[in-house]
């Protein structure tokens, strides 16, 4: 839970008064309680390389199990940058905010999509339009090219 401050304005009568509220939040609540320093892009790249070579296992999410792909993505996120993802593309894609592939640094999250907003797969970015990512038992993580256009990059960065 995040807890928030907030001033609130009470009519009483003709007279105004201010009172201070604590509201709780869930920390999942937004995606700007989800934010990720900019100088943090490079170890969570780094990081997702060291992975390389890992098996792929349905709902993985550590290096010894293995990972399947929004597992890689949890993994470094929270080793890397400290931070807390859902283990779903599909909800790591409602929480990131949306970037160009021109503003895309390696780092961020590449999210494929069938079009009608079901996002299926997820990457982390390595720049050149290639990435990491976790996405069959045979291959398991690997560094590759990006391989569709239905994609849409992705970051939780700021500064």
């Amino acid at each position: 839970m995040v807890r928030l401050r907030a001033l609130v304005a009470l009519p009483l009568t003709f007279v105004l008064a201010f009172a201070t509220v604590d509201l709780a939040v869930p920390a999942s609540a937004s995606a700007a309680s989800v934010r990720v320093k900019a100088t943090a892009l490079p170890a969570i790249a780094k990081l997702a390389a060291k992975q390389v070579g890992r098996r792929y296992v349905e709902g993985g999410t550590t290096p010894k199990r293995g990972f399947d792909c929004s597992g890689l993505v949890t993994y470094t996120y929270k080793k890397a940058a400290k931070i807390r993802l859902p283990h779903s593309a599909q909800q790591q894609f409602k929480k990131a905010r949306k970037i160009s592939a021109r503003k895309a640094r390696p780092g961020d999250l590449v999210f494929f999509h069938d079009g009608s907003g079901h996002v299926y797969h997820v990457g982390i970015y390595a720049g050149q339009h290639r990435m990491y990512a976790a996405a069959t038992v045979k291959d398991g993580v690997r560094f590759q090219s990006i391989w569709s256009r239905a994609i849409t990059y992705g970051t939780f960065r700021h500064g």
